[in-house]
């Protein structure tokens, strides 16, 4: 869903939040996700650039994945050090297919 603004006498398209509905009703999605910084460990997380570009509306998915990408999300930020997220691996990977 998008809404059509106006600036400048020229008409643009503005994604709408997108509804987060997750199959688990047990997992409360996360507030404020819009103030997430994209760098974890200074640097950048394709995951959560993923994650809030979904969640904006610019990206639709499906609510299993919505249900996924929100416990991964509240695993790296709310998982108390339960876990360890660095991205040296990811980064790796993705700078091996870019070049």
């Amino acid at each position: 869903m998008t809404t059509t603004t106006t600036i400048n006498n020229t008409e643009a398209a503005t994604p709408t939040p997108a509804e987060w509905t997750l199959v688990n009703p047990d997992i409360d999605p996360l507030t404020g996700w819009q103030a997430l910084s994209d760098d974890i460990g200074g640097k950048h997380s394709f995951l959560i650039e993923y994650y809030k570009r979904c969640r904006s509306g610019e990206i639709i998915i499906g609510r299993e994945l919505k249900t996924t990408l929100e416990m991964l999300i509240q695993d790296i930020f709310c998982g108390g050090g339960k876990y360890r997220f660095t991205l040296d691996a990811a980064h790796r990977r993705i700078d091996f297919i870019e070049n």
